[in-house]
């Protein structure tokens, strides 16, 4: 996996007993119970490690993951704008049919990093006012099996004026 990092250290797993309170000895007056906590004790760490948090087991049950999904044009100002999404896998990526909409869309795919680059950019001649926001999805195919890995719904919000 591209984005999964395992801790790097001198002690891997090493673990720190701080005895509290000693409950029993034997008769040769070592500890045989205590009441203790236990912490990390793995020395040098050369590199942390990814946490194993939600958002981490969601990005590998899924296999991608999308940081925002949101992108704002301004039609005058902001005329081009990306979002990317994370792949752990290589992927073919495609998005939705979006010629009726005042912006072209394009994708692309760095298999290296396994980012997937979605830019927008304001077509010329543009009309009309307001705010309208636009939805169009991306299309995730991985490249080893062909099998689609997700439908990601993002969002453009564009201002006409």
């Amino acid at each position: 996996m591209k984005h999964i990092e395992n801790r790097k250290a001198e002690y891997v797993n090493r673990k720190l007993i701080v005895v509290e309170e000693v409950l029993e000895r034997n008769n040769a007056g070592d500890i045989t119970k205590f009441y203790g906590f236990i912490g990390r004790a793995d020395g040098d760490v050369d590199q942390e490690g990814t946490p194993i948090n939600k958002d981490t087991l969601k990005f590998i049950r899924k296999g991608y993951r999308v940081p925002r999904s949101l992108m704002e044009l301004r039609k005058n100002l902001l005329t081009t704008n990306t979002l990317t999404i994370e792949c752990l896998e290589e992927v073919n990526a495609t998005v939705g049919n979006s010629s009726s909409f005042p912006f072209n869309l394009s994708c692309s795919v760095n298999n290296t990093t396994g980012i997937v680059t979605v830019t927008a950019t304001v077509k010329n001649n543009v009309t009309g006012t307001g705010i309208t926001n636009f939805d169009f999805y991306v299309t995730l195919t991985s490249e080893e099996t062909n099998v689609k890995i997700g439908y990601v719904k993002c969002t453009v919000e564009f201002d006409y004026d």
